[in-house]
This record gives C-alpha cells, structure tokens and sequence, in this order.
C-alpha cells in the first residue's frame, strides 16, 4: 500500500487529476515522502501538491496545434492542385508533388528561383504588373492563365495567389494555388466549335 512504501522510506512524484468542490479538474503534481525521526522510526508522511492545470492545457494546446500543422502539412502535400510557396521576393521555396507531376520540374529545378520559369510569353508585362500589384498591396489574385511545362507544352491553369502575413500583419510569403484546366479549356473549344458549325449548317 501507499502508507507501506512511506514506512519503507520510498518517495515518490505523480501526476493526478483531481476534481475540485466546484466541479473543474485540477490536475496536480504530488510529491509524497516519509517523515523519520531521529532514530529513524517512521513517524508519518509529506505530501506536498502543486497546480498544474494551467501547464496540462498548455500541453493539450501545443499537441493539437501539432497535430493541426501535421494535417494541413499532408492536405498541401496530397493535394492535386499545384502549390507553390514564396518568399517576399518572389523566389520559390516550397512546391508540392502535384507541381512537379503538372508542370514536369523537379523540387530542386525551381526551390531558390523565380516563378517567371513557367511563363509561356502569352501575357504581356502589364498583365503580371497587375498581378504584382495586387498581391503587394495584400490582395489576392485570382485569374486564368496559360504556363509552359518543363517539356514546352503550354495548359491552362486557374490560379490564386494570396500573401501570407506574419503575427504582426506584415506580409512574408506568397502562396499559389493551381488547377489544371487544361483539358476542361480544350472541351470548351470543342463545344464551341460544334455549336458555331450547327449555326453556319442552320443559315
């Protein structure tokens, strides 16, 4: 028993969960050791409580804070679309396996470069200086766009770009959001085609 190992001169530390008179958990460290005499007769037990409570909800937080950041680290990587993370400046700094499937670059082909890798030349320097103008101001950018491959073929994307601010509201990194549209693009035309050959065949 408890009372024995005191007898036996044993102390020991735990941690408990108590309820307090009014209902709320207390969780508690209890340090517990035997009280000796001189003759070293055993004459009774210390036990002394410290609240820890406030340390258990830090630790509570901090697990699901983690556990948080592991699933939203494992949405980024299984996602389908193409992710793409920059610093301030604009130079690259994380893609997911969804950009290196789509557009046929390796990780280490476009960490520590520009985004400009991927442009097909289809949009003209006003059109990124909107874009950039934007996202500067710590707007998001939402638009179609056509990118080139690593092999040369262009596709279709719908991208977002949105700034990433830091605790103080500063912004410190870019992230874009692509779907590949490319093939739905590709029906479109086909449809449209369709239709404008039924209108000339009806006149």
């Amino acid at each position: 028993s408890e009372m024995e190992r005191r007898r036996q001169g044993v102390s020991e530390q735990i941690e408990t969960r108590y309820c307090k008179k009014n209902g709320e958990a207390l969780w508690a460290r209890v340090t517990t050791s035997p009280i000796l005499g001189v003759d070293g007769s055993f004459e009774g037990a210390l036990a002394m409580v410290s609240d820890r409570s406030e340390q258990m909800r830090a630790e509570s937080e901090r697990r699901r804070s983690q556990e948080m950041i592991s699933l939203l680290s494992r949405a980024v990587e299984q996602t389908a679309d193409s992710i793409v993370i920059t610093d301030r400046q604009g130079t690259i700094e994380y893609v997911n396996p969804a950009f290196e499937v789509i557009t046929g670059y390796s990780s280490q082909e476009v960490v520590g470069k520009p985004p400009s890798v991927l442009k097909s030349s289809l949009h003209d320097r006003a059109f990124y200086n909107r874009l950039w103008g934007q996202i500067l101001q710590g707007d998001d950018f939402r638009g179609t766009l056509v990118d080139r491959k690593k092999s040369g073929e262009l596709y279709w994307v719908e991208q977002t770009i949105s700034p990433i601010k830091d605790s103080a509201g500063v912004i410190s990194h870019y992230v874009s959001v692509c779907k590949d549209i490319t093939v739905l693009r590709k029906e479109q035309e086909r449809e449209l085609q369709l239709q404008m050959a039924r209108n000339v065949q009806q006149r």
